[in-house]
């Protein structure tokens, strides 16, 4: 899995997410293998935020949407401290800077 990023003006970025963060369903674990389950506690606000993204991204499973936000994740914190900027352009053309917290 992989986005392309292209800002007129800049070269084109693959946003290729690291080892162990894509696919498309959940996989059970090999034998031997600790399945990495994990039980959360979340809000009823981050509840609806996990369903709403799931429906965005086409009712994907929501261990998938944890995964693919996750690795999302990792790579703008890498990306950021390597010096990098993440940048937003919206349709009307403003850039805005989006400052991770």
């Amino acid at each position: 899995m992989s986005d392309r990023v292209n800002i007129p003006g800049r070269p084109e970025t693959v946003a290729t997410p690291p080892p162990g963060f894509s696919g498309t369903e959940d996989r059970p674990a090999s034998p031997g293998q600790d399945s990495g389950r994990l039980s959360l506690r979340l809000s009823p606000e981050a509840r609806q935020t996990l369903e709403d993204i799931s429906a965005l991204r086409g009712g994907v499973s929501y261990a998938e949407v944890v995964r693919r936000a996750l690795g999302t994740e990792l790579y703008l914190i890498r990306e950021q401290r390597e010096g990098s900027r993440i940048l937003i352009e919206a349709p009307d053309k403003t850039v805005r800077q989006i400052v991770l917290r």
